[in-house]
């Protein structure tokens, strides 16, 4: 909600700015605030995978025993963490070289920073999934229910 609300107040800025001159350049607003935007989907993504909230077919789940539910989430999250090691690495090793590339219209914000909170956010995943796993296999009741839609399966 922070990013939200802080996206909304640089786009008012700018458009205040169109109309009533100041004297100084507002160009870095519409970088920044596309560059919230995108930490912005990625604080989202370890948010929803710990809500259940993100996109999947588990769903369908509801169809299969309770154990057959198990491994195919197991089996989802085994993928899910993998996706997320592979973006770790590739942060990793773009990180390198762009912390110190700056934005063109702003010198204090580096493309290196979004995508370190993207390495980090998705090392959060990890952690959520992992969780979710953990204690999916340690419950005895099936992870989706026609009355819970997957909503216990670890949250």
């Amino acid at each position: 909600m922070v990013l939200f609300v802080l996206i909304n107040l640089i786009a008012a800025f700018q458009i205040f700015m169109r109309f009533v001159d100041l004297g100084f350049s507002t160009t870095w607003t519409e970088e920044v605030a596309r560059y919230l935007l995108v930490v912005m989907v990625f604080v989202g993504a370890p948010y929803a995978m710990r809500n259940d909230d993100n996109i999947s077919i588990r769903p369908l789940f509801r169809l299969v025993p309770a154990i057959v539910q198990k491994v195919l989430i197991t089996f989802s999250n085994v993928m899910i963490i993998a996706f997320s090691v592979l973006v770790i690495y590739a942060v990793y090793e773009v990180s390198e070289r762009t912390l110190g590339v700056t934005l063109a219209t702003v010198d204090w914000l580096t493309v290196g920073h979004a995508q370190v909170v993207l390495g980090i956010m998705f090392a959060i995943v990890i952690l959520f999934a992992i969780e979710e796993t953990i204690n999916m296999w340690q419950s005895d009741e099936a992870p989706i229910t026609a009355n819970n839609n997957g909503n216990e399966g670890g949250s």
